[in-house]
């Protein structure tokens, strides 16, 4: 995620992968927020999410 964001694991419905292995999460809220995953820290994410 970018450093702006802070994110509960628990409330990502969907991870959304893009162009040039671009991931986005897709929050559990009524506007289905997007959140961008920084190339950085995609590999970490995948890890806490065991994708």
């Amino acid at each position: 995620m970018h450093r702006q964001y802070v994110v509960n694991l628990s409330r990502i419905r969907e991870v959304e992968r893009r162009f040039k292995g671009e991931l986005f999460l897709v929050m559990d809220d009524q506007e289905q927020t997007m959140v961008p995953v920084s190339r950085r820290n995609a590999p970490a994410v995948r890890r806490a999410l065991q994708i």
